[in-house]
């Protein structure tokens, strides 16, 4: 049977762990970590991958430091808003003009 002591340092141990977690989530260590096995699947453009992949190192860690909160999207920051290679959802051409009859 639990006591309320053993209920509350359960309790401390999640809070700490939580707090841990939170700031590992957003950490260099953890962008360097998915850095690492960015390409790791892509087979038939390993090459081309790491090497966009090394273009845009400060984007992609403009995005992680300064821009997750608002742009939880990184297509959108990185492809849409920073790159100018992409259109939104809806929209196309190189202007982005939105598609006709969508509804």
């Amino acid at each position: 049977e639990w006591s309320a002591l053993q209920e509350g340092s359960l309790k401390r141990r999640c809070v700490v762990e939580e707090s841990r977690l939170g700031t590992y989530a957003d950490s260099e260590i953890r962008l360097v970590e998915i850095q690492e096995k960015l390409c790791s699947e892509e087979e038939k453009a390993f090459d081309q991958c790491h090497h966009l992949a090394e273009e845009h190192e400060a984007l992609l860690e403009e995005w992680w430091f300064k821009s997750k909160a608002s742009y939880p999207d990184i297509f959108y920051f990185l492809c849409i808003d920073k790159l100018l290679v992409c259109c939104p959802e809806n929209h196309f051409g190189s202007d982005c003009k939105p598609c006709l009859g969508v509804w």
